[in-house]
């Protein structure tokens, strides 16, 4: 291609450029371009082009683009790989993200691409403020224990290793652990093998020593013979001994010793007390089993023998004799009698000791104010004016209050916690048990909060039972007869407990059987129940039964029932 000595004017356009698969190569001999934008004679503002937009030709892997200042344009490798020594305040190229770098794939493509590893100098440091950057596998990384102040120049880190040479000026009381071969020491905690010959002036504190120079030691393991030691204050030892008639110990205060042996006399004159703590301290041989100590009034002891089976003093005694009994008398008069059997006295006038052994009265004499924590027999109790001290029994009169609580009425037993005999001739057992209707008589409830606001003339066996039934009824079992109408009779589980919740008043019924008349019941209705399960009556009236057998097809089955309703029997024909 010939040379091209030209000047090309682009006008400001926007020109838009489609490359297509078809390849377009220039091959020029020497150019000598120059381009101008709106006529104007260099580039003021640079170029602005899309970096996708832009292919150039040549170079190599890794080399950049780089002019001679008059316009020339070459591909050049890089010098120093750490750094490009370049103008490139005048290129402008579009596109990327910033902080994006520009890379090219070596045919001349470049692209925008974020920079990936640890950076050169302006990467980002790793780790926190002040601490010192290290390389960790090719990425900056920092450490607490590693840091550095540029304020007061102190390196900081939690060890060190290496062999110290050239440290000086190190503080002792930063120095922990042995320190080998050191040379100097002015103060050591523990020094261990040190020869004596090397050791001058006195050791403060030393726990081996052979000339004590201080009087206070913390530890002394062997004195030798001492001629004499004084002590002022206390003195805590594991044994003195003491020799010969020269040997004495002598002070002002107590001594303790867990044993106290001496071979020769032991004065405790000018102690002004001696304690000798328990009685099995002490030890004085001589004497035979069962003698006793004694002394003559001018301090010398012996051992004596009781001279008499009798202790008395005046008119009163204790008479012991052999292998028998032991008879105690008060101003000439024998008043108890301790033998094998027992305790036989003549009269207890204050309290008698609590023991395993029973109290026996054989007098029918009243005794006055005897408690008793639980009375198992009385043989001849035939008056008890008033019966004290019996936990939760209160017996007055034709009534018998037994538990928490528990109130009777006139000619009524209430036993249990809360139980209420609030009827007349009412028995009430079980915690809650018994009506509290006024004006009601001849009840009995028998369970747990059985027969509660029941009427007059009724019983109620069971737990819940009987709760609100109407005089003159039966209720027998767990709920049962809840509610149920005068003269009624239920007996079973849950029988007749439909009466309760739907308000029914049901007088004159009979409910036999586990769940008789649960969900419906009318009046004067008869209903056996052997199924286990709820069984209603439909109408008042009626005679309800189940299970019937069928028996259809049955030759042996040959009578028909049948019905009187004047007299109300039934029988078959």
């Amino acid at each position: 291609m010939s040379d091209i000595n030209a000047n090309i004017v682009i006008a400001p356009i926007d020109l838009n450029v489609t490359v297509s698969t078809n390849q377009l190569s220039f091959t020029p001999d020497a150019i000598n371009m120059n381009i101008y934008s709106g006529g104007l004679s260099a580039i003021a503002s640079g170029v602005d082009a899309p970096i996708a937009n832009v292919h150039i030709t040549g170079g190599g892997n890794g080399y950049y683009l780089q002019t001679d200042g008059t316009g020339n344009l070459d591909w050049a490798q890089y010098a120093n790989t750490n750094y490009v020594n370049a103008t490139v305040s005048n290129v402008h190229i579009s596109g990327g993200t910033n902080g994006y770098v520009l890379q090219t794939d070596g045919t001349g493509n470049l692209n925008w691409t974020a920079m990936s590893g640890g950076g050169g100098g302006n990467g980002t440091p790793g780790g926190a403020n002040t601490q010192v950057q290290y390389n960790n596998s090719g990425v900056f990384a920092g450490n607490i224990g590693f840091t550095y102040n540029q304020t007061t120049g102190v390196l900081s880190s939690q060890y060190y290793s290496g062999n110290a040479n050239g440290l000086f000026n190190v503080v002792g009381a930063n120095v922990t652990g042995y320190v080998a071969n050191a040379t100097h020491a002015n103060v050591a905690d523990s020094a261990n093998t040190v020869t004596g010959s090397n050791v001058s002036g006195q050791v403060a504190n030393a726990l081996v020593a052979g000339t004590v120079y201080t009087n206070a030691q913390p530890n002394i393991t062997s004195v030798g013979t001492l001629t004499s030691l004084t002590v002022s204050g206390n003195s805590n030892t594991g044994n003195i001994y003491t020799s010969g008639t020269s040997g004495n110990i002598s002070g002002a205060n107590v001594i303790f010793a867990n044993s106290f042996v001496a071979n020769s006399s032991v004065n405790f004159t000018a102690a002004s007390n001696v304690s000798l703590g328990s009685n099995s301290n002490v030890k004085i041989t001589g004497g035979s089993s069962g003698q006793f100590l004694q002394t003559d009034g001018a301090g010398n002891l012996s051992f004596g023998s009781v001279s008499s089976s009798s202790i008395s003093n005046g008119t009163s005694n204790i008479l012991i004799a052999l292998n028998s009994s032991i008879t105690m008398a008060v101003s000439g008069s024998n008043r108890a009698t301790v033998t094998t059997t027992g305790i036989t006295a003549s009269q207890f006038t204050s309290n008698v000791a609590t023991g395993t052994a029973p109290l026996v009265v054989t007098s029918t004499t009243v005794v006055a104010n005897l408690r008793a924590a639980t009375a198992n027999l009385a043989t001849n109790a035939t008056t008890a004016t008033t019966a004290l001290a019996i936990t939760g029994a209160n017996i007055t009169g034709d009534t018998i209050n037994m538990g928490t609580n528990a109130v009777a009425n006139y000619y009524s037993i209430a036993i249990g916690a809360n139980a209420y005999g609030g009827a007349v001739r009412a028995v009430s057992i079980g915690q809650g048990a018994g009506t509290n209707v006024a004006n009601t008589y001849d009840v009995i409830s028998i369970g747990w909060n059985a027969g509660r606001n029941i009427q007059s003339n009724s019983i109620a066996i069971g737990q819940s039972a009987g709760q609100g039934a109407n005089s003159y009824s039966t209720s027998i079992g767990w709920q049962a007869g809840l509610s149920m109408g005068a003269n009624s009779i239920s007996i079973g589980t849950l029988t007749g407990y439909a009466a309760s919740y739907l308000g029914l008043t049901v007088p004159n019924s009979i409910l036999i059987g586990s769940k008789a008349g649960n969900s419906n019941v009318h009046a004067n209705v008869t209903i056996l129940n052997a199924t286990g399960g709820d069984f209603p009556s439909t109408q008042a009236n009626s005679l309800f039964v189940k299970p019937i057998r069928d028996v259809t097809g049955n030759a042996s089955f040959t009578k028909t029932l049948m019905y009187n309703p004047t007299t109300g029997e039934i029988g078959y024909v």
